[in-house]
């Protein structure tokens, strides 16, 4: 049983430990520094920030607005048929801000039409996606005017837990981008945020082919990229804190899995290899782990079940220590081994309920031919 050991941390270590280490590092190096000549202006940025029954959720939006020491050109609310007091909380709020509150019509539901209905309102260069429940730092504004030149800019996006135990919802998506900085110091980013994505307005235009997604209502983030992409554009995936912007972690464990379900759905739809490549590659390694720890149950074999799991939660402590510490997520960081324990079983949960599972986003299932 120990030469089985010694093979899964062997495999563990070649296929997953050192192309993480070495890809992220690349991606460290190469990210190119904060410049004071970038194209980004902000008389040429327009945000669009769609809405759903956020009364609960936009007030950390409008303190950062309110905030920030310097605005762009023009913030578009787009409201998607809300059916609370979001819109009376903005206009009350914001009145002497530089927003622009418009009515997603009823031939139109869900957040990707919401962001296309606004671009003709927008006569910018520059096109900032943002989500309604995010906050951010006075100077967040000011730093995408020192942006690298790029055609889209794939931009930190961080959950913060409030509660003791959501911090391991917090640990989950810490390590999901982890892994796609690490890809993208390979080859390219595999994944986006929706809640922080920057880009050229004619480019979304030219590039943008909904009719390929319609069918699957969340997801912009990722079919954008996808889009991006393929067209060759100069996608910058960049990992600097003062471009990060913050959002809560889920509400519980039941909200965490349709969040996780959703990702799940619409990944599966892209069909992108690097990105079918890597989740293969982490799920037979998560299965072996698990196995292993089953067997060596089974033989009552206590030395090295705590062996293993030691070795393995130390590792990956150490390997991801970097990017926890440029996120400032340490706290999180603490969870990691209790997160490890329970991880296996997450994700054989994951696996069951995605045959089963249909997922629900603001309200509305997510659909698919």
């Amino acid at each position: 049983m120990i030469d089985w050991c010694v093979l899964f941390l062997t495999t563990y270590i070649t296929f997953l430990v050192l192309p993480y280490l070495l890809g992220y590092f690349r991606q460290i190096f190469r990210e190119q520094p904060l410049v004071h000549n970038s194209n980004v202006e902000l008389d040429k940025l327009t945000v669009i920030i769609p809405i759903r029954n956020e009364s609960k959720r936009i007030s950390t939006l409008i303190r950062s607005i309110k905030n920030s020491t310097r605005l762009p050109s023009t913030i578009i609310f787009v409201d998607d048929h809300s059916e609370d007091e979001t819109l009376h909380i903005l206009e009350s709020e914001l009145t002497d801000y530089p927003i622009q509150i418009l009515r997603l019509p009823n031939e139109f539901i869900g957040k990707k039409r919401a962001i296309r209905y606004a671009l003709p309102f927008a006569s910018s260069k520059w096109i900032l996606s943002l989500d309604a429940d995010v906050w951010f730092e006075k100077n967040y504004f000011e730093q995408l005017e020192k942006l690298p030149p790029a055609d889209l800019y794939v931009l930190p996006a961080i959950l913060s837990a409030k509660i003791g135990w959501h911090f391991i919802f917090e640990v989950d998506i810490l390590l999901v981008n982890a892994l796609n900085l690490a890809v993208s110091g390979w080859k390219r980013p595999i994944i986006a945020s929706g809640a922080n994505m920057l880009y050229k307005k004619d480019l979304f235009l030219k590039y943008d082919q909904i009719s390929l997604h319609e069918h699957i209502s969340s997801g912009d983030d990722i079919y954008l990229l996808r889009d991006f992409r393929r067209n060759g554009a100069k996608i910058q995936v960049l990992s600097e804190y003062s471009l990060a912007v913050f959002t809560e972690t889920p509400n519980g464990f039941r909200e965490f899995l349709q969040q996780r379900l959703r990702w799940a759905s619409k990944t599966a739809d892209v069909g992108d290899k690097l990105c079918n490549y890597v989740i293969i590659l982490q799920g037979i390694l998560t299965l072996a782990f698990a196995s292993s720890i089953v067997v060596l149950i089974l033989k009552s074999e206590v030395r090295l079940l705590f062996l293993i799991v030691f070795v393995k939660i130390a590792i990956d402590a150490l390997i991801f220590l970097p990017y926890f510490n440029r996120m400032r997520r340490m706290k999180a960081w603490l969870i990691l081994p209790f997160y490890e324990i329970i991880y296996p079983v997450f994700f054989l949960l994951m696996v069951i309920l995605s045959f089963s599972f249909n997922p629900v986003w603001k309200g509305r299932e997510i659909t698919s031919k």
